[in-house]
């Protein structure tokens, strides 16, 4: 999965209108968080866009189920159906905390889920279980919520193609 960057039309280009094909629409002046692709990239080479440096804050609490189930979806965050508005709010909030930390794409990436899964604790893959809207008992096996959590982005993964 690509790292999510806050991107916005270069300001320095009069009338700029770039546009987002996942949204099918024109980015907003006030720019969205966007997958690093080779689309985004060449606009990046292009200085279409700039480096939004951060996003806007905004009261997810405010928004809809179904804003929120898009939000996500613009996250490239993977969420079960049955999840509650509270804990999609809290998986954006997680997702969002952790690109602006270390800058990268949390980790779902084909190339080191095993790598980057097997160095988070305990506490750590249960709650990776809790946001893909697993029911396993806490005192799973470390591996056994591996296994799980890798079973369920290759499924959600197979599910968006």
């Amino acid at each position: 999965m690509p790292q999510i960057k806050f991107l916005k039309p270069n300001p320095d280009k009069k009338d700029i209108k770039v546009y987002d094909p996942v949204r099918r629409a024109f980015m907003p002046a006030d720019g969205a968080n966007v997958p690093l692709t080779a689309y985004w990239l060449e606009r990046i080479r292009n200085k279409d866009v700039v480096d939004g440096n951060s996003e806007p804050d905004e009261d997810l609490s405010q928004m809809t189920v179904k804003q929120l189930q898009a939000k996500a979806d613009e996250l490239g965050l993977a969420l079960k159906p049955t999840m509650k508005k509270a804990d999609i709010i809290a998986a954006i909030q997680e997702m969002l905390e952790k690109s602006e930390d270390t800058g990268n794409d949390n980790g779902n990436d084909d190339s080191g889920d095993e790598t980057d899964l097997s160095k988070l604790s305990h506490e750590e893959l249960l709650a990776k279980v809790k946001e893909l809207g697993l029911e396993l008992p806490d005192d799973t096996a470390d591996e056994d919520l591996i296994s799980n959590i890798q079973d369920a982005l290759e499924s959600d993964a197979e599910e968006t193609k």
